[in-house]
């Protein structure tokens, strides 16, 4: 089987917590759940969040936490598979799109390039293979390592480190 050798992208998030609303005295928990998404995914998801609450929106003077907690609602609300269609709707209709449409999906690619840095990795490395995991810190000095284990939860653990090296507000 193959191995695997990549660093964890930097995790952003959960900025809010959505679901507040009629019923709200019976809800018993608060279930935080993360998404690994493309770049493709965010601007779709983005995308659909103006152009349902605020069509005339500027994008481009939206603060990164906005574009970051429309993005994580939209998440929220679409789940994997919505994200997937919309991702797929993004590369399908680019040709597609009239002006206006093509001057706001361009505004949410830059929106996204600047509330989710492209460039940015994280500080810690997977390796290992999918049956025998493993994450190791690459900041020197640290020696925080999980030598093997659920694959999720070593994601888990690997975010949660790399968050502690991270610099500045994300």
């Amino acid at each position: 089987m193959n191995g695997w050798r990549r660093l964890l992208r930097p995790a952003y998030g959960p900025g809010t917590v959505s679901g507040f609303g009629d019923g709200e005295m019976r809800q018993r928990a608060v279930v935080l759940v993360a998404f690994s998404m493309t770049r493709d995914a965010m601007v779709a998801a983005l995308m659909v969040a103006v152009t349902e609450t605020s069509p005339g929106m500027d994008v481009d003077r939206l603060p990164d936490a906005e574009v970051r907690r429309l993005v994580e609602e939209r998440a929220a609300l679409e789940g994997t598979p919505g994200l997937d269609r919309g991702e797929a709707w993004l590369r399908e209709s680019q040709t597609e799109l009239d002006d206006k449409e093509y001057v706001l999906l361009q505004a949410c690619f830059r929106a996204v390039n600047r509330a989710y840095p492209v460039d940015a990795f994280g500080t810690v490395l997977l390796s290992g293979s999918p049956l025998r995991p493993s994450l190791r810190c690459t900041v020197s000095g640290c020696g925080w390592s999980r030598p093997e284990g659920v694959l999720e939860q070593l994601l888990l653990e690997g975010v949660e480190h790399g968050q502690t090296h991270a610099g500045g507000e994300r």
